[in-house]
């Protein structure tokens, strides 16, 4: 398989075939040129002429120049004209790697078919970080795919490193009002650490370096330090300092192109010293306080209940000589804290908190720890940034989807109207609050879409639409990226359209969002449950004509409902999964199953029950689309498809959507609206078309 473009594959296959004197097999992803990632390796198989079935896998690097564009001229790169040519496919493979690139210049020889070189892959498996395996859009997290720090000198055009660690990441940089020292984020995997923790570390900024003359523009850090690694990439380890334990020696870097000078020495001139250790948010940001005595973060919880967890926010003193000692300021609240600034006196700090429904902002006593909520109203505010003592946020509400706004006081003032023309044309349907009980007692909170043109007294077909996370929550926001647009575009098909913050859920403390931690599919079910019955009891939800869906958790709680009872005429499963075993080590959330669930060998009875949508997929009789992207790492399609699979079986109506080249997130305009035709037509045709 070749990443990026087929036309820039295809040159680099070519050139393969010929110098290898072997027929080169290569799949091409069909992606306009203006939609290619800059991605640095061609991974490729090469088969013996005279037998079909000895064959081998290959890794090429392909060149970039110092601008990022691929450099085309194979015959300068491979060195056409040297004479000291390979003689066997291992050599040849050997010396791109080594980066000799020499190729023959005159006829093909027949190469050695010595079984073992086709029988020995060249490029060693992937050697993965402990534990870690696989990262949503990031692909395979591989040896070398680290992130390092460095300093650009404006001025100068020199590039330094700041860090070079090849056993750690660094990330989210964050500079010192003083521009002496920068804070940042250190681990060893990249994001959380296997124990759920992450390093906050500080290191002082080395003085700018002399100016060379006549250099040429600087060569960026190799690509083992970039951030823009694509996916299956196998990165090459720093050359300095070598790891405890080096495995083989790294390769020799090729000769860069004429004209550009060599990269920078890895050797940082200071050394980082570490500020404290904690358990890593769902979202990190680093803030210092304008005198620069503080430093701001956010916290999260063990992971075993990381998946849960409720960020709260901390603040810890950085003047030398201080004891290190971190002081949460939002633990009273019992709310999770999305966004904050430090206002400019350095006293307080202006926050957003997620809080049942909505998110408003608080302004936080840094001494005190006192707490004041700034803007009322049933709205989402988020993103805040502050400069010469004003304060920007995004805001949106149940009319208005996400536009920027000041914050004035307790006060939001709107700034930009650039979705106002839009929404104009639409024809919104109303949103209200729905609050009722679960089967135990416990109190819920739902949110319903009524279709526009909705009268009082009617039955209608409602479709259950539920949010993913699972810890996140229904809000009152039509952000054009959140739930509750969707559920505007179904209920504009004359659908009343239900959302629920089941148990799980954010907003509403820490105690209700781990009520489900280790039993996934029960509680969650119940309270969905719940609401639906709530609204057949007033009369507006058409019993026979009920309709479930999701994306995410909420796909898979999606097929925990279909496999729970009959009550659905229709369902939409997507990016879920009904078989958690099935996805151990096949995902991103390694974390989550070793620490929630526990090692699968060691507690086979918990995976078997979590599985029971598709273990006991004979009671399903909801006829039910499954949809996907086929590069998601967050929930892989495998679990769509072993659903799919299974109802098929059973004669079950169902359908399997796979979009090629989408992650958990669908972005492509196309497919985005192919989804919202393929949902709204699904539900119209079992809920209304051929209803019960």
């Amino acid at each position: 398989m070749a990443y990026g473009t087929g036309y820039e594959a295809m040159i680099v296959m070519n050139s393969l075939s010929k110098l290898a004197g072997m027929p080169c097999q290569v799949t091409t992803k069909s992606e306009p040129v203006q939609e290619k990632v800059a991605n640095m390796y061609v991974d490729y198989v090469s088969s013996d002429k005279h037998s079909e079935s000895a064959k081998t896998n290959y890794l090429l690097s392909r060149y970039e120049d110092t601008r990022g564009k691929i450099r085309m001229d194979l015959r300068k790169q491979f060195g056409l004209d040297n004479d000291d040519r390979p003689t066997t496919a291992k050599e040849v493979v050997d010396r791109i790697l080594s980066g000799k690139y020499v190729l023959p210049t005159e006829k093909e020889e027949e190469l050695t078919r010595n079984q073992s070189y086709y029988g020995w892959s060249v490029v060693d498996a992937i050697k993965w970080r402990d534990p870690g395996i696989k990262e949503d859009k990031d692909g395979y997290l591989a040896t070398g795919h680290n992130r390092h720090l460095y300093l650009l000198d404006v001025d100068s055009k020199v590039l330094q490193p700041l860090t070079n660690a090849p056993e750690f990441n660094e990330d989210l940089p964050a500079w010192s009002p003083d521009s002496h020292r920068i804070a940042f984020v250190q681990t060893h995997e990249k994001g959380m650490d296997a124990d759920g923790m992450s390093d906050i570390d500080l290191i002082d900024v080395p003085p700018a370096p002399a100016t060379r003359p006549n250099a040429g523009p600087p060569t960026p850090p190799s690509y083992s330090q970039s951030p823009t690694t694509g996916p299956s990439a196998l990165n090459p380890s720093l050359p300095s300092p070598p790891p405890a334990s080096p495995p083989a020696p790294p390769p020799t870097p090729a000769t860069p192109p004429p004209g550009t000078q060599p990269a920078p020495s890895p050797t940082p001139a200071t050394h980082p010293t570490k500020l404290l250790r904690i358990y890593a948010p769902n979202q990190q940001k680093l803030a210092w306080s304008p005198d620069g005595t503080l430093l701001a973060f956010t916290q999260g919880v063990e992971p075993k209940y990381g998946q849960y967890g409720q960020d709260r926010l901390a603040i810890i003193k950085t003047t030398p000589g201080a004891t290190p000692t971190p002081q949460v300021l939002t633990d009273s609240l019992d709310r999770g804290v999305s966004s904050y600034v430090f206002n400019k006196d350095s006293a307080g700090i202006t926050a957003t908190i997620d809080d049942d429904t909505t998110a408003y902002p608080v302004l936080i006593n840094t001494r005190t720890r006192a707490i004041r909520k700034l803007s009322q109203g049933l709205s989402v505010v988020s993103d805040l940034n502050t400069a010469a003592g004003h304060t920007a946020v995004l805001s949106s509400n149940d009319t208005s989807p996400t536009e920027v706004y000041a914050l004035e006081g307790e006060h939001l003032r709107k700034l930009t109207k650039h979705t106002d023309a839009f929404v104009a044309q639409l024809k919104l349907g109303a949103v209200r609050d729905l609050l009722f009980k679960s089967a135990d007692g416990t109190p819920l909170h739902g949110l319903v879409v009524e279709p526009p043109g909705f009268e009082p007294g009617r039955k209608y077909p409602t479709i259950l639409y539920i949010h993913g996370g699972p810890n996140l929550q229904d809000e009152h926001s039509v952000a054009f990226d959140g739930y509750q647009f969707k559920r505007q575009l179904l209920a504009a098909g004359g659908f009343v359209v239900l959302g629920v913050n089941y148990r799980g859920s954010s907003g509403k403390g820490d105690a209700f969002s781990r009520a489900i931690a280790a039993d996934w599919g029960h509680k969650e079910v119940e309270d969905l449950m719940a609401g639906v019955d709530s609204l057949i009891q007033q009369g507006i939800a058409d019993p026979d004509k009920l309709g479930v869906g999701g994306w995410s958790y909420g796909g898979m709680l999606t097929d925990y409902t279909i496999g729970s009872n009959t009550r659905f005429a229709a369902a939409l499963s997507g990016a879920g999964t009904a078989n958690p075993l099935g996805l151990y080590a096949a995902d991103q959330y390694y974390i989550q199953y070793n620490k929630e669930l526990g090692d699968p060998w060691r507690n086979p009875d918990l995976y078997i029950k979590l599985a029971y949508p598709l273990l006991h997929a004979d009671r399903i009789r909801t006829p039910t689309l499954f949809m996907g992207g086929d590069k998601d790492f967050n929930v892989p399609i495998v679990g769509g498809e072993q659903m799919y699979l299974a109802l098929r079986t059973l004669g079950v109506p169902t359908q399997l959507i796979v979009y090629p080249g989408q992650y958990h997130t669908l972005t492509r305009p196309s497919f985005l609206k192919d989804r919202a035709e393929r949902m709204a037509a699904w539900y119209t045709r079992y809920l209304i078309s051929s209803a019960r």
